[in-house]
């Protein structure tokens, strides 16, 4: 089917208030699978499209990773196909019955990491003692007090240990939510 749009890779957000409105975006279609008891698990720029008349509805696709969360309870998963840059360390070491919401949450933290700080996540990104230097964001014109949410929001949704992620993709949606709000502001 054709669809009428461009992918967040083809077009790149020109500010960190769009890019807030498509992380956003993306995290409340990520919602509307979790509460349909399935993960996505392969949440990457190339794979939502950005609808051209608005920046605050995304369509995701190439679906072939999206797995049933009872599936990976039950054991009945063997394996899950993961890009890598994007997908969260237990999917990438293979750790399926840790797979979970905040798996997701995880992926959406990636991107917008990548599209603020202009480089992929590193090991030394994810850990507890994680510090990023926002002097050198690409955005210009932004409330200072971004800074504390953006470094609020990677810590919860980068963490190598699940358990310090954000829980539900719903906190994250508040907290971008907050963060749309404050990056409106000069």
């Amino acid at each position: 089917t054709y669809m009428n749009g461009k992918t967040v890779e083809q077009e790149p957000p020109s500010s960190l208030y769009e890019l807030l409105r498509l992380a956003k975006a993306a995290a409340i279609a990520i919602g509307h699978y979790h509460n349909h008891g399935y993960l996505h698990l392969d949440i990457k720029p190339s794979n939502f499209l950005v609808i051209p008349e608005t920046r605050e509805l995304v369509i995701l696709f190439d679906v072939d990773s999206v797995t049933k969360m009872e599936d990976v309870k039950k054991g009945n998963v063997i394996s899950v196909p993961f890009s890598k840059g994007w997908a969260a360390p237990e999917q990438m070491q293979g750790h399926i019955n840790k797979l979970c919401p905040a798996t997701d949450v995880y992926s959406i933290g990636a991107i917008l990491f990548q599209k603020i700080m202009g480089r992929v996540v590193e090991n030394e990104d994810i850990g507890i003692f994680a510090n990023w230097n926002f002097d050198s964001i690409k955005f210009d014109k932004i409330n200072p007090t971004i800074k504390r949410l953006l470094h609020e929001i990677f810590c919860k949704t980068l963490a190598a240990n699940i358990n310090r992620r954000y829980q539900s993709i719903h906190e994250l949606i508040d907290k971008l939510s907050e963060a749309v709000k404050i990056s409106e502001q000069k």
